[in-house]
Parts: structure tokens; sequence; C-alpha cells
């Protein structure tokens, strides 16, 4: 594959996630050294990545490591291999990562589903709209977040801003408009 996964996925956090103020948060993690885990899966079927799971729940909660995404390559016909271009596909993954998650850290760590094709609803079968690009990523990714981490934030000095998130960032990809989001995505993917 011509593009690095890890460089892509970098490219999307700090130009999108950051730098739009998608996530304000993300910006603290991604500057402290060992806070944020990136892990490039290599797995080929959801047991494997079950135990990639499994490794960076332990990782998140042995520390330092405040938040982890595992990002699904591209990759040759596998189990996983309709996770990458079928979102609903990954959104059965993200289900057996959601169990495993309620067994290994009930009530510690919450999981947030990305994928180059999110929608806001899986019923919609139309063109793109601008809110489907919040979820989007360049690869198909499961990022994981402490629950005291987010708990913190919604009852902290920053709990207006936690709560208007949703909202703010479906009106600033509004403001983007979904041809202009889809050129950049691609771009992330593509450089």
């Amino acid at each position: 594959m011509s593009v690095s996964v890890r460089d892509a996925t970098l490219r999307w956090l700090d130009r999108v996630v950051i730098g739009w103020g998608l996530c304000p948060f993300a910006r603290a993690p991604r500057l402290r050294p060992n806070a944020l885990s990136l892990r490039v899966s290599e797995a080929r079927n959801t047991a494997t990545l079950l135990r990639e799971v499994d490794t960076e729940i332990a990782a998140l909660q042995q520390g330092p490591a405040e938040t982890s995404l595992i990002v699904l390559p591209p990759i040759a016909p596998s189990e996983l291999s309709d996770a990458h271009s079928d979102f609903a596909a990954f959104m059965r993954i993200g289900w057996d990562v959601e169990e495993r998650v309620g067994k290994l850290a009930p009530g510690e760590l919450q999981l947030a589903l990305f994928h180059p094709a999110a929608r806001c609803s899986l019923y919609d079968q139309g063109d793109a709209t601008p809110a489907d690009f919040v979820q989007r990523s360049p690869f198909p990714t499961l990022h994981f977040l402490r629950c005291k981490d987010i708990e913190m934030l919604a009852a902290g000095p920053s709990a207006a801003l936690a709560a208007s998130l949703p909202e703010r960032n479906v009106a600033r990809m509004r403001a983007r408009g979904a041809p202009a989001l889809a050129e950049e995505y691609a771009r992330l993917a593509e450089e």
C-alpha cells in the first residue's frame, strides 16, 4: 500500500479532529508523550482483532495511555475485508468489540467508531450528508476513551462545550459542504 495507514490517521487526527475543532479535548493527549496509543491492526479475523483489543484495554487500564485508536488497514481477502469498504460490516465488528469492552472494562471505557463510509443512519443509502463526515476517518478506526476522562469533562468547566459538540460539529461540517469534505477526506488517505 502506498499510503501509510498510521500517517493518514495522524493527519486526520491533526487536521480534522483537532484542526477543525471537532474534539477540542483531543489536543492534550495528542501532545503528551505516550497519552495516545495508535495501533495499526495486523488482524485478519475477528478473534485476532479481539486479542488486539484486549491488549489496548490493558494498556488503558494500566496507563500511561489515555486514549487509544486501533486502525484497520485495507487487507487482502480475509474475514475482516468487508469491514474496510462496508460500514455495516464494520458496525457488526464494533458490536463484538463493545461486548469485549463490557466484559473486560465495564464502566471504564467507551468505544467510538469511525469509518470512511460512516453514515448517521445505516438505513440511509442516499448521497453522503455533511453530518456523516463527523464519524468519518481515512480507515476504519476503533477509538477507546476512558470513562473517567469523559465524566471529568462533563462535570468540569468544559461541560457546556462537551454538551454542545455534536450540534457544533454537524454545523461545522455543513458549512464546509459534502463535496469539499469528500475531497478533503480522500486527500487524507492519499497523501
